[in-house]
């Protein structure tokens, strides 16, 4: 990446591209498993905090760098982040054997569907699970769509479990709310299909295929259980309701959220 000379983007780097029969091929370093798969292989038990502060961290400079040059990333996922070395660890924790890594360096992989800010786009971006919003909402959107993206993923990888586990807008849509509250009426004003997408209550209660019988809680209920251990994650909470904002124009960019005390604050 041209402008990445200095290589700390956090972003994969194209080696080398050809064309063979008709196929353009492109080079990448060889890197390790991505979040998602870690997770899967250890059952799914969350990171330890320190891991999860280095990748939170390494993402928000990754989205930086991207926003910066007016490039909207539209898919962060834990599948997109890998580890730059598959190096780890076994430990033994409540009688089960965990992989500790023992790299916390990561990249940004899969710029498929990344496109520069200031050009026509398509409005369905960004996997199901981590979608923003207005996305949902059919609302014009831009960078903050990527903001929403990284408090779902800062909440995944804290409990090992996407939180919103749903294939549905309507029930997505409501564990937005149980999550963050109410939506505002300015946003269901700006929706093109919000009549499409909400049904009133007797609907819903009729509907019950349409809920996922995983929902998720309140934010602050992911974090009052540890707390009392480690109060500094009080600031990752704040970060993470700063990101998870209804309004894409209320939510924290990345170079706000590099400098929020959940990293200063030492």
């Amino acid at each position: 990446m041209k402008a990445d000379k200095e290589e700390q983007s956090n972003c994969i780097h194209i080696i080398d591209q050809f064309v063979f029969h008709g196929h353009p091929c492109f080079v990448f370093d060889l890197l390790g498993r991505n979040l998602y798969s870690f997770l899967h292989s250890n059952r799914y038990m969350p990171f330890a905090l320190s891991h999860v502060k280095s990748f939170v961290r390494q993402i928000l400079e990754a989205v930086q760098f991207l926003h910066r040059r007016n490039v909207i990333f539209t898919d962060l996922k834990p599948e997109n982040i890998v580890f730059v070395f598959d190096k780890t660890v076994k430990r033994l924790i409540s009688g089960m054997e965990i992989e500790i890594p023992k790299d916390t360096r990561i990249r940004l992989i899969d710029f498929g569907s990344a496109l520069y800010g200031d050009r026509h786009h398509t409005h369905l971006v960004q996997t199901r699970h981590y979608r923003a919003p207005e996305v949902i909402l059919g609302i014009p959107w831009q960078h903050q769509i990527d903001i929403w993206s990284v408090g779902c993923i800062i909440l995944e990888l804290l409990t090992g479990r996407m939180i919103f586990n749903t294939h549905d807008s309507v029930d997505h849509l409501n564990q937005m709310e149980r999550l963050i509250g109410p939506m505002p009426q300015s946003l269901k004003r700006k929706a093109a299909n919000f009549a499409e997408l909400f049904h009133n209550d007797f609907t819903l209660r009729m509907e019950t295929a349409r809920v996922s019988p995983t929902q998720c809680v309140p934010l602050q209920d992911y974090f009052c259980k540890v707390l009392h251990m480690y109060p500094k994650l009080e600031h990752l909470q704040d970060l993470v309701r700063r990101m998870l904002q209804w309004a894409p124009s209320d939510r924290i960019s990345a170079a706000e959220a590099l400098n929020h005390p959940y990293f200063t604050d030492c």
